[in-house]
């Protein structure tokens, strides 16, 4: 696929590349260390108490790091106060300073703390750089870079060069645009300037809130570091990933698609929510990513450096240029019909026997097994046979008719391979083992791509976890990646009880979202809050959603602060960014349509804004 052939293909490059090691403090990240899980204080970095409980709380639920916001001397003093306070107390944590624009600030920030965190994109940029031409402004980046460098390794701190999409400087967006590429070279011209210096106590990160960004521009990354020989360790998060569930399917879906290719050395999930809360969201994706050691084989046939979806022959409306599907197994219960108050709808419905067809929606394709539909007296139009590789004799005999094929081992592949070669109009079930269900769909998609298998592959797994959060978090650290990679045509994920099929096909709409293969709901990409953010980020992204839910399809940001906020909300159709104390910006895709709006007026200017552009409608 892709490249491959002109270029190493992804296991290639990841079976023969580690990241060194780096030490933030007491904190050691790469190497031979295990994953390492950090988090950011959502409160204002000079309320010192406030913070110190924040911190305090992280650190008993697991986080190992901790970032503050650092917007000025005064956060930086505080920072200074702070880390005296929890070292008297024997707490140890390492601590980073989040330094935007300001390299001076950084300068100090390295005398003060464990790790100064700064983003190539407004590294050193102000209105004099932006006047400058774009060779004239990478030198002037280069110079501050060097002396941030100098002075670090003078007070034995860390730097993490962390690049944002959507917040690239002016000379990268003019040559590569806001894409993958551009991110990757914005964090090579500063890596290299680390290399040349000799300095090694670096972290790495690509942030994005679009999972598919996110994870290609780690991969590329990866080889970009491979090809000269550098090994500084990766930092993985989905920026801006939201609230509630979709945030932590979002963050599961970008974080495991590298976390299983064996790339990153630490996390942070990024939620709407009390930054506590993501420790233990964090903890359940790096325990759902682990691979079998001695089975880690990374085969998955991806093109290292473009995304491309698998190619397959449509059958139904599964595979081809079709958006995959939802498969819901009711088996005895009804299903919602889906709708807009009514979530996801399935494409198709499993039954397991004659007497439940009847549960089947109108309008609805159905799918029994195979022994059920020998014995219908009347084949109902619509409805399709499930096999397993049992009836193999069968298949090869069958040629006008669709149906479904499920293998439940790798092996079963090859089995099947020459008979689904011969162009039958057939769809290919995984059903995935309750175990190692990562190691298996790799084998399994590798098989697929040696015997040349032009079909639709569905995923099919139950789980049994009683645990709503542990349920999606592992459903979408163990399919997710694939369904990124563009390699699945469609998700059967069924759930024991108290869940029913409505649960598992928004679990399964959730995923496919996440991973940007089909929408099905309003996307809201949110920031967790920090001391720049300037109104109740958590209330008023619920005053959002409320307010648009009932629309479909659109990408809706709401941003705390200016620092962050235009850029990592790179591909929403809509911003809701906080301009001052009490006062909002809008924004129409990239662009500021609306400024310095009260905040009490700032919904119903949304809705004027959306009314507008053609995007609104009122509630049914």
């Amino acid at each position: 696929m892709g490249n491959e052939g002109i270029i190493p293909g992804l296991p290639d490059v990841i079976g023969n590349w580690k990241s060194g090691e780096v030490q933030v403090g007491s904190l050691t990240i790469g190497g031979n260390s295990p994953l390492r899980i950090q988090s950011m204080t959502s409160t204002d970095t000079c309320q010192t108490e406030v913070t110190l409980q924040q911190i305090r709380r992280l650190v008993e639920a697991g986080c190992e790091l901790v970032r503050c916001t650092t917007q000025g001397k005064k956060e930086l003093g505080a920072l200074a106060s702070m880390r005296k306070k929890l070292r008297k107390e024997g707490v140890h944590v390492p601590l980073a300073a989040d330094v935007h624009y300001l390299p001076d600030l950084a300068l100090e920030a390295a005398g003060v703390v464990d790790k100064v965190r700064i983003n190539p994109g407004n590294y050193g940029i102000g209105p004099r750089q932006r006047a400058l031409v774009p060779e004239e402004a990478r030198k002037l980046q280069k110079e501050y870079f060097t002396r941030l460098i100098q002075r670090c390794r003078e007070t034995g701190t860390a730097i993490r060069v962390g690049v944002n999409h959507g917040s690239l400087s002016e000379h990268i967006m003019q040559e590569y645009g806001d894409t993958p590429e551009g991110m990757v070279e914005s964090a090579m011209e500063f890596l290299r300037v680390c290399r040349n210096m000799q300095f090694p106590n670096v972290i790495v990160s690509m942030k994005s809130s679009n999972t598919r960004v996110m994870v290609q521009a780690t991969r590329l990354l990866v080889w970009k570091m491979w090809r000269e020989d550098m090994h500084y360790p990766l930092h993985l998060g989905v920026t801006e990933a939201g609230e509630g569930e979709d945030g932590r399917i979002r963050s599961a879906v970008g974080i495991a698609g590298l976390l299983i290719d064996g790339i990153g050395d630490t996390i942070r999930v990024s939620l709407t929510e009390d930054p506590v809360k993501e420790i233990p969201v964090a903890k359940k994706i790096a325990r759902y990513s682990l691979r079998m050691p001695a089975q880690g084989s990374r085969k998955r046939p991806v093109s290292f450096l473009e995304w491309e979806r698998r190619k397959t022959r449509p059958v139904l409306n599964a595979g081809g240029d079709h958006p995959p599907v939802l498969i819901a197994g009711l088996n005895g219960k009804k299903i919602p019909a889906g709708g807009q108050d009514k979530g996801p709808s399935a494409d198709f419905c499993f039954v397991p026997s004659e007497k439940q067809l009847g549960l089947i929606p109108p309008g609805k394709a159905g799918i029994v097994p195979y022994q059920c539909w020998q014995s219908l007296a009347e084949k109902p139009s619509r409805i399709y046979p499930l096999l397993d590789s049992r009836y193999h004799a069968a298949m090869a005999s069958w040629k006008d008719n669709p149906f479904f094929v499920e293998v439940a081992a790798p092996a079963e592949i090859t089995r099947l391979a020459d008979i689904l070669k011969k162009n039958l109009p057939a769809i290919l079930v995984i059903r995935l083992p309750d175990k190692h269900a990562v190691e298996c769909l790799e084998e399994c998609f590798y098989l697929i791509h040696e015997h040349g298998l032009g079909i639709p592959v569905i995923l099919r797994k139950k789980y049994s976890e009683a645990d709503p959060e542990d349920l999606f978090i592992r459903a979408s650290c163990e399919t997710g990646p694939f369904c990124l990679d563009g390699l699945v045509d469609g998700l059967w994920i069924e759930e024991d009880p108290p869940f029913g099929p409505d649960n598992a096909v928004s679990l399964g709409a959730g995923i496919l979202q996440a991973s940007r293969l089909r929408m099905y709901r309003n996307e809201y990409i949110s920031c967790p809050s920090c001391g720049r953010t300037l109104f109740n980020i958590q209330k008023v992204t619920a005053r959002v959603r409320e307010k648009t839910c009932h629309l479909n399809g659109l990408r809706i940001a709401v941003m705390g602060c200016m620092v962050n906020g235009p850029g990592e909300m790179a591909d929403a159709d809509y911003g809701y960014v906080g301009a001052g104390h009490g006062k909002v910006h809008l924004y129409r895709k990239k662009q500021p349509v609306l400024k310095n709006i009260p905040e009490e007026k700032a919904l119903e200017a949304l809705e004027e804004l959306m009314r507008k552009e053609g995007d609104w409608v009122d509630p049914a």
